[in-house]
């Protein structure tokens, strides 16, 4: 269509009819939209024939203004003079929220002391994860959900030292410096008997004591003193996200060949500490394994996933059950399966991840547990992050063993219950695994040094046929 040509009804406009009635005869209005202008009217513009578009526009703009604040207004009186709109059931009910008003205005106007606005509102949010009555739900701040996802990720917030008590002193001693972390760089050294933390004597403290002075004070730094050689020095100590090198350690239990594992929790590092302490305790020829989750209160599940597939056989590690009844498994492929005696030592504080840990090691029959019964968590949690950094957490999943067991509020029932005496030198679960795993490794490697002699005589015997 050229741009001088009239355009045809069709394709320029679009046309309503408004009715005062369903009769036909009634008077109509036309309302016209033309893209590309008619003769009496410029393009782009709707009007009513016969009137000039411009005018009718800005008037129906100021008319719908004043509308909607009148809308607005009437709103607000009606919502203000009626005490309750509605059910105070709903949380995001209007009720609610009038009645949330009304307990904040109570507040700030007649509590005796002075209101945190910011801890109100963080309170509110924990009130109502609390009020699920579920024990694992929580809200968390941006600070305090960063501070867990650096736990999970495998690091903690400390100083990068390690220590263990001095028995002479009553002080703790400095065995380890992290290179470059914040120790190293504040000038501590390996050998520094600390003395003080902010102030407080660190006599005859625990080395576990310790270590909650110095994590858990809400100051980002820390101030030690300590004693070097006679010489009394003091450090202000800066404090940052360390990598924990030690949520996996293990080694080869004393004249013997039977590899020891214990893993302390899961984080993002788990599997890859575990994967570096199994592969050198084979490069040994490891005999058999003892793995010790024995106050390992969980973490996880694909932190747990991850490391029993390094060395279970093919199937089943878990089933997960969602809140509509949608059961899902989590298989191992079995690459690498372990063929070593394996023992897993618990108590009643394994819990939650690694409960998993050992039922697909007891379920699949890979190794045999020893310890007491376990804590009973058979239950997963799901953390949402919301648009302003901070984080929801609930209850989301049950699981259960391969064998279907449910275990929440029950726990694992260990194939050897044998009790911890702290008052005793000796500790009797590991060396109760240490006796099962030891007879194991011997049985497997009499049956071996057995098969290697059938298999010689035979081939013996098959050369003097041949001769």
């Amino acid at each position: 269509m050229e741009m001088n040509e009239k355009p045809s009804s069709e394709e320029s406009r679009e046309t309503q009819s408004l009715t005062d009635g369903a009769d036909s005869g009634k008077q109509t209005t036309e309302i016209v939209g033309t893209e590309t202008g008619g003769e009496n009217q410029p393009a782009g513009t709707i009007g009513i024939k016969g009137k000039k578009s411009g005018k009718f526009s800005l008037f129906s703009f100021f008319v719908g203004i004043i509308v909607t604040l009148v809308v607005l207004v009437c709103g607000v009186i009606i919502y203000l003079a009626v005490p309750y709109i509605g059910s105070t059931d709903d949380p995001l009910s209007a009720g609610s929220l009038k009645k949330l008003f009304e307990i904040v205005a109570l507040v700030k106007s007649d509590y005796l002391e002075d209101v945190d606005g910011e801890d109100m509102t963080d309170g509110m949010y924990s009130g109502l994860m609390s009020s699920l009555g579920d024990e694992y739900a929580a809200y968390y701040t941006k600070d305090e959900i960063d501070s867990i996802k650096m736990s999970q990720a495998g690091k903690m917030k400390g100083i990068g030292i390690s220590f263990t008590m001095d028995d002479e002193t009553g002080y703790v001693l400095v065995e380890d410096v992290t290179e470059d972390g914040p120790a190293d760089k504040a000038g501590l050294k390996v050998n520094d008997l600390i003395t003080s933390i902010d102030g407080e004597s660190t006599e005859d403290l625990s080395t576990s004591e310790v270590k909650s002075l110095i994590q858990d004070s809400d100051s980002d730094t820390v101030s030690l003193t300590v004693d070097r050689d006679g010489e009394e020095l003091d450090f202000s100590v800066e404090k940052d996200y360390i990598e924990n090198t030690q949520i996996v350690v293990g080694g080869m239990v004393k004249d013997s060949k039977i590899g020891y594992i214990m893993i302390t929790s899961f984080t993002g590092l788990t599997a890859e500490q575990f994967s570096s302490v199994y592969d050198d305790l084979q490069d040994q020829g490891m005999e058999g394994l003892i793995i010790d989750l024995r106050d390992n209160g969980g973490g996880l599940v694909s932190a747990c996933i991850d490391t029993l597939e390094l060395f279970m056989p093919e199937g089943v590690l878990i089933y997960e059950e969602n809140n509509k009844g949608e059961e899902k498994e989590r298989d191992c492929e079995g690459e690498t399966p372990i063929d070593v005696p394996l023992v897993l030592l618990v108590n009643g504080n394994t819990a939650s991840a690694s409960e998993m840990f050992a039922g697909a090691v007891q379920d699949n029959g890979v190794g045999v547990i020893v310890g007491t019964q376990t804590y009973g968590k058979g239950i997963e949690q799901s953390t949402w992050t919301l648009s302003d950094g901070s984080a929801v957490k609930m209850t989301t999943t049950k699981y259960y063993t391969p064998n279907h067991t449910d275990i929440n509020g029950v726990g694992i029932t260990p194939d050897y219950e044998v009790e911890y005496d702290a008052d005793s030198d000796e500790d009797a679960q590991f060396n109760k695994a240490f006796e099962i795993v030891s007879e194991e490794a011997a049985d497997s490697s009499d049956t071996a040094e057995s098969s290697e002699v059938v298999d010689s005589s035979e081939t013996v015997d098959s050369s003097e046929s041949d001769g």
